[in-house]
């Protein structure tokens, strides 16, 4: 017995395979339906929370007492940035990164809450509170 090859030509196979992509393509579109776009939300108008400015000094335990200009948003201080002078005030210290870290020094997580004493060996690491 012998095999019949069977040849298919190139347009052929065109043919074939573009009957096939159409005819999915046409059972595909039976089950659509026309949506209706949906309407788009307005969004809620957005107020920004209030925020003041103070100026005070840094208390970063460098001497230096360094102006700073606090900027506070609901109780809490956001931020720290040195403040500017004139030109008449030249040489007035304006600032450094100590000053500027501030709020994570008071709002940190590893920040310390009461005061501890040591009562093991120095280096070992063991606190009691006071």
């Amino acid at each position: 017995m012998q095999k019949e090859e069977r040849k298919i030509s190139r347009r052929g196979f065109l043919a074939t395979s573009a009957a096939v992509v159409g005819g999915a393509a046409a059972l595909s579109a039976l089950g659509c339906k026309k949506e209706e776009p949906l309407p788009t939300p307005t969004p809620a108008p957005v107020t920004p929370p209030e925020e003041s400015y103070y100026i005070g000094t840094c208390r970063g335990n460098c001497g230096g007492k360094c102006a700073l200009k606090a900027t506070v948003r609901e109780g809490k201080i956001v931020s720290t940035m040195p403040l500017t002078f004139d030109r008449q005030y030249e040489g007035v210290q304006h600032g450094c990164m100590k000053g500027v870290t501030n709020p994570l020094r008071i709002y940190g997580t590893n920040r310390l809450y009461y005061p501890m004493k040591l009562v093991g060996e120095r280096g070992s690491g063991k606190w009691e509170r006071i």
